[in-house]
């Protein structure tokens, strides 16, 4: 054997080890999270979106913990997008995945954010949503995108923005 053998055989332990420890902590975050339920699907015939954005989805976290990531299904995993704007709220189809609807009535905010999970980007460089994904719990989630073409962040951003006043007005329709 070379003198390489024993520090490449650590190594390679090394990794595996790390490669294993990530494994168990993800089966252990999917455990802690089982309770949470899967977002809903858009509904049929959902027609035509006020907007449709090409994003990257970079991730779904606890409400105000942007480094607490969600594993719900399909959620969990970050990828390419599109983020479609309804009156009855955002469309994410993320590549690989089933659509995911954020209802309107769930959303509880919108705005710019620079960092969540893994991602960190210029000021302002990720749009941040804030919705209630388990209405029985309470459990709040932020959801973390990122604009691929940057003239459309505003865009997006405001149209989100508009999303929840159409909801709430609509409740309040003939009160």
């Amino acid at each position: 054997m070379s003198d390489r053998t024993g520090p490449a055989v650590t190594v390679i332990a090394l990794l595996l080890l790390l490669l294993a420890l990530m494994v168990l902590g993800w089966r252990a975050r999917r455990r802690r999270q089982r309770a949470l339920p899967e977002p809903p699907r858009p509904p049929a015939g959902l027609g035509a979106p006020a907007l449709e954005v090409d994003v990257l989805y970079v991730a779904t976290t606890t409400a105000g913990e942007p480094l607490d990531r969600l594993t719900v299904r399909p959620l969990g995993f970050r990828g390419r997008a599109a983020a479609r704007v309804h009156d009855a709220g955002l469309v994410l189809a993320i590549d690989g995945e089933r659509e995911v609807l954020v209802p309107a009535d769930r959303i509880t905010g919108s705005g710019l954010a620079t960092y969540a999970i893994d991602r960190v980007v210029e000021e302002g460089g990720l749009v941040a949503v804030t919705w209630i994904l388990d209405e029985a719990a309470g459990t709040a989630v932020d959801t973390y995108l990122r604009v691929i073409d940057p003239r459309e962040k505003t865009a997006l951003v405001d149209a989100l923005q508009r999303i929840p006043r159409l909801a709430h007005d609509d409740d309040n329709e003939g009160k």
